[in-house]
């Protein structure tokens, strides 16, 4: 097992689920871990690519809820997969505007059809979209955000989307 999902492991034990927009960092320790490593360290020998290791580190340091270090990794990132990360980023920041334009300029990820399937059984919502509509799940998680997602009654559905999300994405990133 590689490194990154032993952290993966960690961060999915996260009791309650990650927030929607979070206020400071869960793990610090975790985060200059994830800081420090190298790429090899990080995803093993053999894997795809310094961007995917950029990405993967990106998408821990997300989850860890240490946006600004991922803002740093992701801002330089022009592929597809870091525009992924860089609207998650920036919906987690309470930015929906900007997400939307990441989420844009992604188009349709290999990731939505399920993403869409699991997120439907969590929040019933989605189940009348065609498809995955990451802008409504942007104007979802503001409305949760403004509402106090503690109190919002798909604030802990959402949140488990979102992780759903990460463990997509990160898994996808290393195919």
């Amino acid at each position: 097992m590689s490194l990154w999902q032993d952290i993966s492991d960690e961060l999915n034990q996260r009791t309650p689920s990650p927030p929607l927009h979070p206020e400071s960092i869960w793990n610090e320790t975790l985060s200059e871990k994830l800081c420090n490593i190298s790429s090899k360290e990080l995803i093993g020998e053999g894997n795809p690519s310094e961007q995917v290791a950029q990405a993967t580190r990106a998408g821990l340091l997300l989850w860890n809820d240490d946006l600004d270090a991922a803002h740093e990794i992701v801002q330089d990132m022009h592929q597809v997969i870091g525009s992924y990360w860089h609207a998650i980023l920036h919906r987690r920041e309470g930015d929906g505007d900007n997400a939307k334009y990441w989420f844009a300029r992604v188009g349709q990820h290999p990731i939505f059809p399920s993403l869409h399937q699991q997120a439907a059984q969590l929040w019933p919502a989605c189940k009348s979209w065609a498809k995955w509509s990451p802008n409504a799940f942007v104007d979802a998680v503001t409305e949760a955000v403004t509402f106090g997602e503690e109190n919002h009654p798909f604030g802990e559905a959402l949140r488990q989307i979102q992780v759903i999300e990460f463990k997509l994405l990160l898994q996808h990133g290393l195919a």
